[in-house]
């Protein structure tokens, strides 16, 4: 192995001894006119002109624009793609809504026509239960009358029985009340 090769492995490993080189290196590149002329003529061979700088920029702008118009219609292409796939999504959502709402008409019409049986059953029920309490109002009302009917003979058979009763008693009362005030004995 060369010593250039182990020089290096050597540095690699030892952090003080690198900074140590570095050091002497600096100092000597400083200090030394003829070595910073070679370095400064090394950096200004690669340092670009303006004229570098324009054509690269302008290769640069064409490369922006070439990858700008390929990324717009990238864009383009990938929003029409999403567009499409919203469109069928709002489609399908749509034609599950109708579905949807079909079945509930369904439904809706069969609980209706289920309400209108039990309503007209209800309805049937309630005329039978009223026709059957007319019957008992005219029932009542018969016995009422016969009650009445039985009532006023009561009192004419009342009236004719004690009326003469009555008449009776009154009439010695008075015939009492009048011996009693003519001074007749009273039997």
């Amino acid at each position: 192995m060369s010593i250039a090769r182990q020089l290096v492995e050597e540095l690699s490993g030892d952090e003080e001894a690198r900074s140590m080189l570095v050091e002497q290196l600096i100092t000597h590149i400083v200090k030394d006119r003829r070595v910073r002329r070679l370095m400064l003529t090394a950096i200004v061979r690669d340092i670009a002109t303006r004229d570098d700088v324009r054509r690269e920029a302008e290769g640069v702008r064409e490369e922006l624009k070439k990858e700008i118009e390929n990324t717009r219609g990238e864009l383009k292409k990938e929003i029409e793609s999403v567009k499409n796939e919203l469109r069928k999504e709002i489609e399908d959502v749509r034609n599950e809504l109708d579905s949807a709402r079909k079945e509930l008409r369904k439904e809706i019409e069969g609980v209706r026509e289920e309400l209108k049986k039990e309503i007209e059953s209800v309805r049937e029920e309630l005329k039978g239960e009223i026709d059957g309490l007319r019957k008992d109002v005219l029932d009542i009302r018969d016995r009422v009358s016969r009650l009445e009917g039985q009532m006023a003979l009561f009192v004419r058979l009342f009236i004719a029985f004690n009326v003469p009763i009555l008449v009776g008693v009154i009439g010695t009362l008075l015939l009492l009340l009048w011996r009693a005030m003519v001074g007749a004995p009273v039997p």
